[in-house]
């Protein structure tokens, strides 16, 4: 019979893996560390995670599901554009809460390891919800519709993480080098995804 999942050791493992990414560093960390930590078998941690790939991406699929999770009520409301720019600061406040991580994705693993992660499968229903809200809003003529929705659902998810990593991992602007203004960098970010997405929209002031 195949062991049943427990989501709470499930969350105690990547707790555990995330301590000690951020005390230890992601290369320096092996699972029998984590495992330990967890105060589970090296063999259990296997159950749930075959390699620190795989933890890495169970851990940025959650930090993504905690962002959408006060995003989506933020684009809730009857006025995009407003909705757009609250969903802009939620957003900000919900990734400076996940800054280590960010720190462990873009700084930490590396990029050949990031793209050695399989990421299929961890994708959660409020990727989905946001979809189908944008298409919705495409349907009813209040979103510009592109070639091509996928391109432009990742294009949207990239462009907030990159935001994000320019603030809190990096804060240094990418041409000039000066230290960021985040509550200029979160206006002007509303006025681009406005600009970008709503069919009537005029120049900001």
């Amino acid at each position: 019979m195949a062991r049943i999942a427990d989501p709470a050791l499930r969350d105690m493992l990547l707790k555990s893996a995330r301590d000690l990414f951020a005390q230890k560093s992601y290369n320096e960390t092996r699972m029998s560390d984590i495992a330990q930590k967890a105060g589970v078998a090296v063999g259990t941690i296997y159950l749930y995670f075959k390699t620190k790939e795989q933890l890495v991406a169970a851990l940025c699929a959650d930090a993504t599901q905690r962002v959408l999770n006060v995003v989506l009520p933020a684009l809730q409301k009857p006025d995009l554009r407003q909705a757009i720019d609250t969903a802009v600061r939620v957003a900000f406040d919900a990734y400076e809460k996940e800054r280590d991580l960010l720190h462990l994705i873009y700084l930490n693993i590396g990029l050949s390891s990031l793209a050695n992660i399989n990421w299929s499968g961890i994708e959660d229903g409020s990727t989905s919800e946001f979809a189908a809200l944008l298409q919705s809003h495409m349907d009813a003529g209040i979103v510009r519709r592109y070639d091509n929705f996928d391109t432009l659902m990742d294009f949207l998810f990239n462009l907030f993480d990159m935001a994000a990593l320019q603030c809190y991992v990096l804060n240094r602007g990418a041409v000039t080098g000066n230290p960021i203004d985040i509550e200029a960098h979160k206006k002007t970010l509303s006025q681009f995804v406005q600009a970008a997405l709503l069919v009537d929209n005029p120049p900001p002031n």
